[in-house]
C-alpha cells in the first residue's frame, strides 16, 4: 500500500512560494511581484528610517516618517529636537512609542512608534552604536523586532582606510552580539541602518541564520542612502535593511524617495505565516 502525501496548508504553500522566489531572485531572475494578503490573514507594514541626527527636526524628514502610513516605524539617530517634533506630529496616530536619545547629542538615539502595543525587550549598548529589542503585541500573537544601527564605515579606527577595511569584521561582531538572545525566541524581524550593502557581513550572517532580506526580493539594487553633497545625490548605496524569518510571508517592500535625511525610509508589508 502506498502512503498518500499530506496536502500542504495555505501558509506552507506561500512560504514555499516566497522561498522559491527568493532563490530565483538571487540567481538574477525577475523580482517578486507585490500581492495582497490572504483573506482574513493578519498582516502589517513596518518601516525603518535613519533620521540623520544632524537634521534635527527637519520638516521634510518628519513628514516623510508618516508617508507610507506604516503600522510600525523604527527610527535611528533620533535627537531631543526631532523627538519633540515627532511626538507632536504622530502622538495621535501611533499610541505606542518608545524613544532613547543619545545624551551626548550624537547618533546613538533609537525609537519605535506603533499602532500595536510595544514592550521594551532590552537595550543593547554596542561598541559604536546600540540596538534595541521590542516585543510587538498583535491580535494574532507576539513577535519581536530588533532595531539595529551598525557602525559607519569611516572614522572608527583612527583613519578612514583602517576603518573601511575592518567594517565587515566589526559588523559581524556587532550583529552576533545584538542577536545573541533574541532571534530564536519568537517570530523576529531584524532591521535598521546596517551601514553595509546586501552582501555585507552582518546581512550574510543573518541570512545563514535563516533570515531573508526583503527589499532585494522586490527591488534588487534599489538604494536607501544618497550622498547629498554630490550633484543630484548621484552617489548612492543600499545601507538600510529589513530581514525576516520564516514566520513571515513577504507581500511587498519599497523605498520612500523623500525626506531631508541622507537615508531613505524602507517599508515592508508582511503576512503572518501560521501564527
Amino acid at each position: 500500500m502506498t502512503q498518500s502525501t499530506p496536502d500542504c496548508t495555505l501558509d506552507e504553500m506561500h512560504r514555499l512560494a516566497w522561498l522559491a522566489g527568493a532563490l530565483l531572485a538571487g540567481c538574477g531572475a525577475s523580482p517578486l511581484e507585490p500581492r495582497d494578503p490572504d483573506p482574513g490573514a493578519f498582516h502589517f507594514t513596518v518601516e525603518t528610517y535613519n533620521l540623520n541626527n544632524d537634521d534635527g527636526a527637519d520638516l521634510a524628514t518628519v513628514e516623510t516618517i508618516g508617508n507610507a502610513r506604516s503600522d510600525i516605524v523604527c527610527v535611528q539617530e533620533i535627537t531631543d529636537v526631532s523627538r519633540a517634533a515627532i511626538e507632536a506630529r504622530y502622538a495621535a496616530i501611533y499610541p505606542y512609542r518608545l524613544f532613547k536619545v543619545d545624551p551626548t547629542g550624537g547618533a546613538a538615539g533609537l525609537g519605535i512608534m506603533s499602532r500595536f502595543p510595544v514592550i521594551d525587550g532590552g537595550w543593547r549598548e554596542g561598541k559604536w552604536h546600540p540596538a534595541w529589542y521590542y516585543f510587538i503585541e498583535t491580535p494574532k500573537g507576539r513577535f519581536g523586532i530588533l532595531n539595529a544601527h551598525l557602525r559607519n564605515a569611516t572614522g572608527q579606527h583612527g583613519n578612514t582606510v583602517q576603518s573601511y577595511l575592518r567594517t565587515d569584521e566589526d559588523h559581524l561582531e556587532e550583529i552576533k552580539y545584538f542577536t545573541a538572545q533574541c532571534t530564536k525566541v519568537m517570530p523576529t524581524l531584524v532591521l535598521g541602518d546596517f551601514n553595509e550593502g546586501p552582501s555585507g557581513a552582518a546581512v550574510q550572517y543573518l541570512e545563514t541564520d535563516g533570515f531573508q532580506n526583503v527589499l532585494p526580493l522586490f527591488h534588487p539594487g534599489q538604494p536607501t542612502w544618497r550622498y547629498k553633497a554630490t550633484v543630484g545625490g548621484q552617489f548612492t548605496q543600499t545601507l538600510d535593511h529589513i530581514l525576516f524569518d520564516s514566520s513571515f510571508v513577504p507581500l511587498n517592500a519599497w523605498v520612500v524617495n523623500a525626506g531631508g535625511s541622507d537615508h531613505l525610509p524602507v517599508v515592508a508589508h508582511f503576512q503572518a505565516a501560521g501564527w
